[in-house]
Order: structure tokens, then C-alpha cells, then sequence
């Protein structure tokens, strides 16, 4: 039967060979997936990083948010965005709306690149972890420890619970920055970058405006957990941290990535010889005028690898 199947294979026309290579790829293509965003950026795009106009929210995430809800008026707003929550906190709810009005001015004046648009994507805010919990069940979607931005869904979705005040404003800043980065940087960028940004940005959110960018104020704990690996030669070049994708970033069973990556964007800025051409760079990437590889970062900043590895570590040192 195999022989006859082989000749049976060679005899037939080619077109019907292509047809049946066309069909089985179809059917492969075809199988169902749930509703699953594993990243803050469009795991479908090619390596473009050009700003996105903003995405209003997806009808699917919002009535499905709605639904945990509960009955009655749900809607309010935080600064330019929409708000949907069953927090009745009005502390909290006037620091939401303090800090997403300064956001893309901060974004700006910060990084030198200004997100496009005005912001269209919603902001769900659940009273409880059981609420976000369930929220992550019913639709597949991968949410963070305590808030997540699904930019190209236009949402970011927390929960307040029993978390500290400060905590929640950091978080909540964080988040929103993901959904700026993908209007002024465009998607998949590399998580070091994507992380580090919202980080600069999340880490000086206070109940009264954002903070200056201020050496390491607002990451202490980063800037001392990662100098002790320095200290102790546990951690690595930050060449193979600007190349690491998504899926490879902070796989390590004890990693230093975040810290790095937040830590590398604050040294950037805060080195008077290398904040110009980090800021450059960050303006030809939203232009789609460079990649973000290693090599691109370095020859916008105009040193080597090893030079911003031992500028870096000092600087680290020094700082914590």
C-alpha cells in the first residue's frame, strides 16, 4: 500500500500537488484558539516601531469586565480615559485622574517622543482580586500580578483590594505607559525597553503628579538587589538583555532582567554623554528610521558594549 500510494503520488499532476499543500495548510491555519494576549504589544506584527494611533477597548474584554461588574453605572472617568469601576474611593479615583492627564506631557518631556493621538482605550478597575481573578478566567487573557495593559485590545485592567495607596498609583502609572509606548514607539518592542519606559514613568508616580527622574529614587529595592549581583558576579552583560524577545525575557530561575532593564533606562537619561543619543535613538525608533537591536542602540549612543557595561555597573554602585 505504501509503494502504491508513493507511485499513485508521482503520477499526479502537479497543480493537484499544490492544491492538496494549499488545502492541509488551511486546515492547520483554521483551529481554534481562545481569546489569549500574552504580551502588552501585537505578537502579529513585524518589527515595526512606528506609534500606533490608540485602540478604543475591545467590545468582547469590556462586556465581559462589565459583566463582573455588577449591575448599575459603572462609568467614570480617569483624566482622558474611560473608567469602569466598582471602587468607590474618591482619593483614589482623584490621583487616577491627576496622574493619566500629566501622563503623555511627563512621556514626552521624559523620553523626547511624543505618543500619537489622543487616548481612546478604557481603564477597568476591579474592587477585588476575585474580580480581576475571574476576569483572567473567562476570557484567557494573561494579566499581570496586579494590573495589565492589553494595548492592542484598548484596556488596562487593575484591582484595588487591600494594596498600599503608593503601590497601586506605581502600578497604575506602569500600565498606562504600555499603552503610550505603543502609541509613540509603535509594537513589539523589545521587553527591556517596553519595561523600562514604564518603569521610568510608573516608579515617580506620587498621589500629587509625577516626580522628577531622580538617579535611582523610586527603584531602591531594584538598585540594591541588582547591586549585590554585581557584587557578587551574578549577572550578566546587558548586550544579551537588549536582544532577548519577550518569550525569552526573565526565563532565568533567578533573574535580574527587570531590574536591569528599569535601572538602564534611568543611567541612559541620567548620563549627560549618553542621554542625547538614547533620546535619538528612541526618536528614529518611533520613526522607523533604526531597529532596536544591540547594535542600533550602541551606535546611537556612540560607545561599545563594554564601555556601557562598566558605566553601568558604577553607576549602579554608586546610586544604591
Amino acid at each position: 500500500m505504501r509503494r502504491f500510494g508513493c507511485v499513485a503520488l508521482v503520477l499526479m499532476p502537479v497543480a493537484a500537488l499544490v492544491a492538496i499543500w494549499f488545502f492541509v495548510r488551511a486546515e492547520s491555519s483554521t483551529e481554534s484558539s481562545p481569546l489569549r494576549v500574552v504580551a502588552p504589544e501585537d505578537s502579529s506584527e513585524p518589527d515595526l516601531a512606528r506609534g500606533r494611533l490608540p485602540e478604543p477597548p475591545d467590545p468582547q474584554l469590556l462586556a465581559a469586565a462589565l459583566a463582573l461588574l455588577g449591575p448599575g453605572d459603572r462609568k467614570a472617568a480617569c483624566g482622558p480615559y474611560a473608567l469602569y469601576t466598582d471602587v468607590d474611593e474618591p482619593r483614589l479615583l482623584t490621583a487616577c485622574t491627576l496622574l493619566a492627564s500629566q501622563l503623555d506631557a511627563v512621556y514626552k518631556a521624559r523620553y523626547g517622543v511624543e505618543p500619537r493621538g489622543e487616548p481612546m482605550e478604557a481603564i477597568v478597575l476591579f474592587a477585588t482580586i476575585d474580580s480581576y481573578r475571574s476576569f483572567a478566567r473567562e476570557t484567557g487573557v494573561s494579566l499581570g500580578y496586579a494590573g495589565y495593559a492589553i494595548a492592542a485590545r484598548g484596556l488596562a485592567v487593575f484591582y484595588h483590594g487591600d494594596q498600599p495607596f503608593q503601590t497601586f498609583l506605581t502600578t497604575l502609572a506602569h500600565e498606562l505607559t504600555h499603552l503610550l509606548n505603543r502609541r509613540a514607539l509603535g509594537v513589539n518592542l523589545p521587553p527591556w525597553l517596553a519595561e523600562g519606559l514604564a518603569d521610568g514613568i510608573g516608579d515617580t508616580a506620587s498621589e500629587v503628579g509625577f516626580q522628577p527622574l531622580r538617579g535611582v529614587e523610586g527603584s531602591a529595592p531594584q538598585a540594591k538587589r541588582l547591586r549585590d549581583a554585581y557584587e557578587g558576579h551574578r549577572v550578566g552583560s546587558l548586550e544579551p538583555l537588549v536582544a532577548r524577545s519577550r518569550r525569552e525575557f526573565d526565563r532565568d530561575v533567578v533573574s535580574f532582567d527587570y531590574e536591569q532593564s528599569a535601572l538602564l533606562v534611568r543611567f541612559l537619561l541620567d548620563e549627560p554623554e549618553l542621554a542625547a543619543g538614547f533620546k535619538t535613538f528612541l526618536k528614529r525608533l518611533a520613526g522607523g528610521e533604526t531597529s532596536a537591536s544591540p547594535e542600533d542602540l550602541v551606535a546611537s549612543l556612540g560607545v561599545g558594549w563594554d564601555d556601557v557595561d562598566r558605566r553601568f555597573a558604577a553607576w549602579v554602585r554608586a546610586s544604591s
